[in-house]
């Protein structure tokens, strides 16, 4: 049986609907590690929220090593995880973003952390071959990931 290691870019904005959190695409990919023969699959998750930066993991297909908690990313006000592996066309993603607020009546500041989780399937991808070697390519279009906690505290 085909092997189908997956690589994963996504790129969120930073304009955030209060209910969801707003991502350009998701992009599943699987490769050959042609130094050790073994496939892989390598989640990047790219954010931009005015300036663009990166999430990022890499684990072997046939195991279970893919992020089961909040990674930070480059930007450290932005977490990533896989709480579901099962292919790359068929998993959850939770992106969580950390902000604050300053507030003037009453002036304290407002701690936020938003949630947003997707289930992502067949069905939400489109698929073409890759480029040299065993790989291939997935894309979604623009999607969003329903906010599923939020939170806020004061200081």
């Amino acid at each position: 049986m085909f092997k189908t290691p997956t690589a994963l870019a996504l790129f969120a904005t930073a304009a955030l609907a209060a209910d969801s959190i707003k991502v350009a695409y998701i992009s599943p990919n699987y490769y050959l590690d042609l130094s050790d023969h073994h496939w892989r699959s390598h989640v990047t998750v790219g954010i931009d929220d005015g300036s663009r930066f990166s999430c990022e993991g890499v684990w072997l297909q046939d195991s279970t090593d893919y992020p089961h908690d909040f990674t930070p990313c480059q930007n450290t006000n932005w977490e990533w995880f896989t709480p579901r592996w099962v292919s790359e066309n068929d998993f959850d993603i939770e992106i969580a973003h950390t902000y604050t607020v300053e507030e003037t009546n009453p002036s304290r500041t407002a701690h936020h952390r938003d949630v947003g989780r997707r289930t992502i399937t067949e069905a939400d991808l489109t698929c073409s071959p890759g480029g040299s070697g065993p790989a291939s390519h997935c894309a979604t279009g623009e999607i969003e990931l329903p906010i599923v906690n939020s939170t806020v505290t004061y200081s």
